[in-house]
């Protein structure tokens, strides 16, 4: 029984659970320092970041509920990592009771990329789900967009519950990995599930929620909301889709819409007036190119998560940069290298970054994805190469502003924010070491 459960290769959700429950009753007797409440979690991140790394490969745990593999165990770690890099960036958490949802909403996204089983990844989906959208409406002017989001998150999960209930009507099983036949019922599961995950990636035109969410929310959360949830569906999506892989080809269904949403992500980041609204398309346009890597499923688990890594705490540092403006329009980001110009120099190197341009991680990690798709179709690998030439512009938009000749006030940075900055500088030049580790 003890060999079955192996409780030890879940230290790391349960240290997160264990500490989220501690602030969340010591709340009620005590009021904490919010400083201390940040640093508490970052430790218990840390902790729970040395577990996973110290975790074997290839193990279960709860009677095959959670399956620790390569995947699993480097998806947590890049979580792990990009919520740490979070809360040092983050200076906005009104109450306590905000880093325990977060440690609550890390620890799922955790069991989520650790299962194979589809009432665990609902659970741990939803858990992760209502975390967030509470952690949004902590900002009461994005109270709306947290409704919206909470709206169009409820029709999602009835798509992902219903296509579970047909999953297990053809297989009597709840496990990806014991769909037997094609059936009218699988086609079901499939397409409804499929879109559930189109929705959480913010495929277009599934990205309706996104701009009520990330121009309302918390700067800082709305990067950190265009990364790390993501990469736990991303990593769901490619142990679901790789479970209908040797019944029907689903890689030129990915490729389509993955083409059609990245174009469509593209031009519509050239219509933008708004540095946020235009980082809202560029998350729309790279989700895309990551959803792209499912069509080479014997690849897409080590080239997904070298994307994310290749850009995660660039996202993040963007948007909290551009938390320090009340209004984040082009025109009163002018002058800020004539008056920052450190800043200004981090900054361009961040958007450059993301415009895909060499030495930098995103740029080896959108050849790398078009050089597979080149030998797939090459139409697609067209679709992609005029994506991002296209998002080049808007990036350069971006820049502009910030080299413009303008008198611009003050900028408050704390130090932690500062070290986030450097750190995503040195991650966008340093990202493109992990190429070596894709085979």
């Amino acid at each position: 029984m003890q060999l079955d459960l192996n409780v030890s290769l879940i230290l790391s959700e349960l240290i997160l659970i264990v500490i989220a429950c501690f602030i969340l009753v010591a709340s009620l007797f005590y009021k904490f320092d919010l400083k201390a409440l940040k640093g508490l979690s970052i430790l218990a991140l840390i902790l729970a970041l040395v577990c996973k790394i110290s975790t074997d490969s290839y193990m279960q745990s709860f009677f095959g509920l959670f399956i620790y593999d390569d995947l699993a165990k480097y998806s947590s770690i890049l979580i792990y990592l990009s919520a740490i890099y979070f809360l040092l960036a983050n200076k906005r958490a009104d109450e306590g009771e905000f880093f325990a949802l977060f440690l609550m909403m890390i620890s799922c996204l955790s069991f989520m990329v650790s299962t194979n089983n589809l009432i665990v990844a609902f659970i741990t989906l939803e858990g992760s789900s209502l975390a967030l959208y509470s952690l949004i409406a902590f900002k009461k002017k994005a109270i709306d967009g947290a409704l919206k989001y909470f709206n169009y998150g409820m029709l999602g999960s009835a798509f992902f519950a219903m296509g579970s209930a047909m999953y297990y009507f053809d297989s009597a099983s709840l496990e990806l990995r014991t769909l037997q036949v094609v059936s009218t019922a699988g086609v079901l599961s499939f397409v409804m599930v499929g879109l559930t995950i189109l929705f959480k990636l913010s495929i277009a035109p599934l990205h309706m929620w996104l701009k009520d969410v990330y121009v309302k929310a918390d700067s800082s959360l709305a990067g950190f909301i265009s990364i790390v949830p993501k990469i736990a569906m991303m990593v769901f999506a490619f142990r679901f889709i790789s479970s209908f892989d040797n019944f029907f080809n689903v890689s030129e269904i990915v490729l389509i819409i993955a083409c059609i949403s990245m174009l469509f992500a593209s031009v519509m980041s050239l219509k933008q007036d708004n540095a946020k609204l235009m980082l809202v398309y560029s998350s729309v346009s790279h989700s895309s190119f990551a959803y792209s890597t499912l069509a080479f499923v014997d690849l897409s688990a080590s080239m997904f998560l070298y994307y994310f890594l290749t850009f995660a705490f660039v996202n993040i540092a963007l948007f909290m940069f551009l938390g320090a403006f009340k209004d984040s329009s082009y025109d009163n980001l002018q002058g800020v290298f004539k008056k920052y110009p450190l800043l200004g120099i981090c900054i361009v190197i961040l958007l450059l970054n993301l415009a895909a341009l060499p030495p930098f991680g995103v740029f080896f990690a959108k050849v790398g994805v078009i050089n597979i798709a080149l030998h797939v179709n090459i139409y697609a690998a067209i679709c992609m190469a005029v994506s991002s030439i296209i998002m080049l512009f808007a990036y350069l938009r971006f820049i502009k502003a910030i080299f413009a000749d303008k008198e611009i006030g003050f900028l408050y940075f704390n130090n932690a924010q500062k070290i986030a900055f450097v750190l995503a500088v040195i991650a966008s030049f340093v990202a493109s070491l992990g190429l070596d580790y894709i085979s």
